[in-house]
Formats: structure tokens, sequence, C-alpha cells
């Protein structure tokens, strides 16, 4: 490990850092800690090999244990610090799918509140004929959410999409295929709150063990958790798409942040 990096809980070694303060989260607050010698730590769970279904310890992800180090003798303090619980899974889910328009989420968590005040023909703008309009990015969003929670997470079978919006796949379209596929915009920003609306319900029915399962027919062998927080990832990925998007149709300085 090169001592000059700085030490991941993650990764499954036993090294000495450097004495410098690195911050981790810890009870939902930031901390400031000295580097530290550790010991070894499992990797996160849902990338361990597991029987599909089985559930993991709680144990396992509560608590990891580092060694502070001590500036003059160089000797390591053994101390217990507290990681994400599951018990908050949940309320952190939650706020990832929020909607920062009627309550409080995710800045980066709901298209919808990305796109207000724009024309249906700025909905449709691309800056070239290669370009993914926004609509396409607003619609992508929800198809992937509805695909990783309804069939990976809740298991649905058969068609979980209507016909006309299987269009916001994973393929490339151009904006006339995108506007007779779709019909009315309206419709489809419906479907995009309906899909969003479902996903919410889903989180809050989870119990605490259930973000540590992994299902049948889950892709990758991920548990249920790393589903919910893989989907809200590729969701700001395209919100911040779309707000450059918005940025070149109104003339404005693409966002920084």
């Amino acid at each position: 490990m090169n001592p000059q990096a700085p030490y991941y809980p993650w990764e499954n070694e036993d090294a000495y850092v450097p004495n410098e303060q690195h911050a981790f989260a810890s009870d939902a607050r930031i901390c400031l800690v000295e580097t530290c010698r550790t010991q070894p730590i499992r990797r996160p769970l849902a990338l361990a090999s597991s029987r599909v279904g089985q559930e993991r310890p709680n144990e396992d992800i509560r608590r990891s244990t580092y060694y502070r180090r001590d500036k003059r003798s160089g000797n390591g303090t053994p101390v217990e610090r507290r990681e994400l619980v599951l018990s908050e899974w949940k309320e952190l889910a939650l706020w990832m799918f929020g909607d920062v328009r009627t309550r409080e989420g995710f800045w980066y968590s709901h298209p919808l509140s990305e796109i207000d005040g724009l024309t249906e023909d700025q909905l449709f703008w691309v800056p070239s004929a290669t370009g993914l309009c926004i609509l396409w990015h607003v619609g992508h969003i929800a198809h992937r959410e509805r695909l990783h929670i309804g069939r990976f997470l809740q298991g649905l079978t058969g068609s979980i999409i209507l016909p006309p919006y299987e269009i916001f796949g994973a393929e490339w379209c151009s904006t006339e295929e995108l506007r007779q596929s779709v019909g009315s915009v309206s419709e489809v920003l419906a479907w995009v709150q309906d899909v969003r609306k479902g996903s919410q319900d889903f989180i809050a029915s989870l119990s605490v063990e259930d973000f540590q399962v992994v299902l049948p027919t889950s892709e990758l062998d991920l548990s249920v958790g790393y589903w919910l927080f893989i989907t809200a990832a590729h969701t700001a990925l395209h919100i911040g798409r779309i707000q450059l998007l918005r940025a070149l149709i109104e003339g404005r300085h693409e966002r920084p942040c």
C-alpha cells in the first residue's frame, strides 16, 4: 500500500498511513479523526459472495475498529467507531428518492424539479442531430428506476413499463422517434411522477433487514440497499446532463456544481 495515500476502510489491508486528519461520516455527522493503523476490515458485504436471499448479519457493518496512532510512541490505541447502521438506511434512501419541490430530498434526486418552466419545444431541443433531448433524459431516469426497483427488487415479471415508454431504455433514439412514440408530454411527466411515487412507497415498506437481502431477481448478486443507491447515482448522472442542456437552451453559464 502506498504510504503516502490515505487509508480507506473498505480496503482489506493492514497498513500505516500518514499522521494527518481525514473526515468520515459517523452518526450522520462529519468528524475529523487522526489517520491511524487499521486492522483488516471486510469489503462491503454486497460485493462478497453470498447465497441468494440470505440476510447478512448487522454486526458486520455496524462497527469497525481502527488504531489511533500515538504521536510520541507510534503505538496504536484501538478505537471503535460506529458506521451507518441499517436502521438509518431507510431514512437515507427516502431522502435520496425524495422530491425537493414538495418535501425534503437530495437536490439531484428528482428530474421534474430540473425542468420547471421549460416549454415543450425546449424539452425536445438537441444541440445536434446526434444528441439526446431533455425529455429523453427525464424519461430514461424513470425507465431505469422502474426496471431496477420493479424487476430486481420487487421481482415483478412481464411488462412493467408501458410500451410507449420503452423508448426511454438504453438505446439511442432521435427526437423525431421520441415524439412519435410518447405522444403527450404531460402524460410522460405524469408517468415519471407515478414511478417516483411507487419507488417511495416501496422504500417506505422495507424493514431494517430488507436492505441486506439479495433477491433471486437481483442482477449482479447485489442487495436491495445496493440497487437503491446505484439507482440514485444513475439519476444524479442524468440530472447533470439535463442541467447542461438547460444551460445551453437558456444561454446561461454551465452550472459548476
